[in-house]
């Protein structure tokens, strides 16, 4: 759910404004940055990436199982992941094996509705051996283990599908993806080494996003950290953080948005409601610099981000609802717009992340995250004129009649919220969750290109859009709601619903190079806008992957993704909290 997004475009260096910068500084920072997140996110991909005083082989044969060919493997085609032993299998892959004290969070086991009636239950009740039901059970277990090997079979070449989009949009990226996917040993220990040596965050001279840098720089480096437990990237990510710092230097602790590297400058945006800071980007430090906390036992980023929340849970929150905007020397909001989608979405996503990344020991997040989804449920949802549920803004008490594509990511939210509430509300909560997600899945269905607008209304059954926001960026929210819908319900449908995406790409989207948003999702073969948005790679091919994988890999129970789909192990509680 990134806001800022950060691309090239014919070679060149493109900022969100679409405008080419051209000068120098900017120019080697993009390069950076692009580079960088190429080997971030190629590592998320589960490559093994080996430690200092270890050698690759030996490193690939520790993490065998991940998916990731050796390099005297690179011509083998690609093998059903459920067969080959080089793909995740539950009896080989623990990837929450080297997470800290080795720590999962309990899913509920009660059965989950499906949509339609039906019910998920346990089969697993003993049947006494000789009875007469004890045929009809195992009749009823051969037929479903037939209509899952069918799936199975499905599923199996829709992740084969998905590798090899991945592949292709690396290609786009100075053909980097030979280092990631195919496990070239000798270019991959280059660019693992290009990172320890030559990136210096120090030497950016520009005006950055803290918030950007901090899910992409901080996030996808910590990730890494978490995944290889090489001690080179915990360091770098460091690193980044410590050039952040200086904008939390206000009166209230609340950070300005911009900030130089180099010189330690930082100010908001003059866009943002007087100069305000923004409550998605402030409110989406939290899972990084608390992970930074813990693997680093300093304290200071945890005390950074636990200053943002002492000050957000003082204010009066009508209806429960938190502002986009809060000014940074007083503390107090600057508006009255609150929304689910751009400027508030990752903040209430962080504070359910901060609950179960912890062990749920941090309940101050669970009670805030619960709070705020019930006034979201109470005054953002309307109903569209065919029935389906929006989650709208809310500008001076009055709602919004669209829906952003950037709160399509709260159908997920909503359902994994639901499946560990206490409260007495799971229910509620679960239901929303999956008619949030059904709602974006016809966004997507009712247009020429069976892909999602930028913001969207319903006009009986199809979606219509204004003029301005008929685009669609690659963006991930959708497909990630697929993902956590499917990982909690294992509904066929939600993998179903992804593979029409996946096609969609494939049909509007593809080109030589890698894959380009296009500008009207209601024209079929419509024009490109020749972008591949970096989120692309790092959220919503990632989420395609996962969608087709065993549970087994990321599982829920062990890992949390950051806002840019970072995967961070769960904590075994908050760490060093004063």
């Amino acid at each position: 759910m990134a806001q800022l997004p950060l691309f090239y475009k014919n070679g060149k260096a493109v900022g969100p404004g679409g405008s080419v910068k051209r000068w120098k500084d900017v120019y080697l920072l993009v390069i950076i940055l692009v580079a960088f997140m190429v080997i971030l996110s190629g590592i998320v991909w589960f490559v093994p990436i080996p430690e200092e005083g270890v050698t690759y082989e030996e490193t690939a044969a520790r993490f065998e199982g991940l998916g990731v060919s050796s390099a005297s493997q690179t011509e083998a085609p690609i093998e059903d992941p459920n067969q080959s032993q080089h793909l995740p299998q539950p009896e080989q892959f623990n990837p929450h094996l080297d997470s800290p004290a080795d720590v999962k969070v309990d899913v509920p086991k009660a059965s989950v509705e499906e949509p339609g009636g039906a019910a998920r239950v346990d089969h697993t009740t003993a049947v006494p051996a000789g009875s007469s039901h004890e045929s009809n059970v195992v009749t009823e277990e051969t037929a479903a283990s037939d209509e899952q090997n069918k799936h199975g079979k499905e599923d199996t070449a829709r992740r084969r599908k998905v590798v090899e989009m991945i592949k292709l949009a690396w290609d786009g990226y100075e053909n980097l993806d030979t280092l990631y996917i195919a496990g070239l040993t000798e270019e991959f220990n280059r660019a693992t080494e290009w990172v320890k040596s030559s990136l210096d965050i120090s030497k950016v001279y520009s005006d950055v996003s803290v918030f950007e840098y901090n899910i992409r720089f901080v996030g996808g480096l910590l990730s890494a950290y978490a995944l290889s437990k090489n001690e080179m990237f915990l360091k770098k990510a460091e690193e980044v953080a410590i050039k952040l710092l200086p904008a939390f230097g206000t009166s209230t602790g609340i950070p300005y948005a911009i900030i130089n590297p180099a010189t330690g400058s930082a100010k908001n945006w003059g866009w943002a409601s007087g100069g305000s800071s923004i409550l998605a980007e402030f409110g989406s430090l939290h899972l990084e610099f608390q992970y930074l906390t813990y693997a680093t036992k300093k304290p200071v980023y945890l005390e950074k981000v636990e200053t943002i929340r002492k000050r957000l849970k003082e204010l009066d929150k009508p209806d429960g609802l938190y502002s986009n905007f809060v000014n940074p020397h007083n503390g107090q909001w600057a508006s009255s717009h609150m929304s689910i989608g751009a400027l508030g979405d990752s903040f209430y996503e962080y504070l359910l992340k901060s609950w179960l990344g912890t062990s749920k020991a941090d309940t101050e997040a669970r009670d805030m995250y619960y709070a705020a989804v019930d006034g979201i449920l109470n005054k953002l949802v309307r109903k569209s004129s065919n029935g389906l549920t929006m989650l709208v803004d809310l500008r001076n008490g009055m709602m919004d009649g669209k829906m952003q594509h950037l709160a399509c990511f709260a159908g997920g939210m909503l359902a994994l919220g639901g499946a560990h509430a206490i409260n007495g509300n799971g229910a509620r909560y679960l239901e929303a969750g999956k008619e949030v997600t059904r709602t974006c899945h016809e966004s997507y269905r009712g247009t020429a290109s069976k892909l999602g607008a930028e913001a969207f209304e319903f006009e009986g059954n199809d979606p219509v859009t204004r003029t301005n926001e008929r685009m669609y960026l690659l963006r991930p929210e959708t497909v990630e709601s697929f993902f956590v819908m499917w990982r909690l319900t294992h509904n066929q449908m939600y993998r179903d619903w992804g593979w029409e995406v996946v096609q969609a790409l494939e049909e509007q989207c593809k080109t030589d190079a890698g894959y380009s948003g296009i500008r009207d999702v209601y024209s079929n073969h419509g024009d490109k806008d020749d972008v591949q948005q970096s989120f692309f790679l790092a959220e919503t091919l990632k989420y395609l992957l996962l969608l087709f994988s065993d549970d087994s890999v990321i599982p829920l129970d062990s890992w949390v993704f950051n806002t840019e789909a970072h995967p961070f192990p769960v904590l075994p509680t908050v760490p060093q909290r004063k």
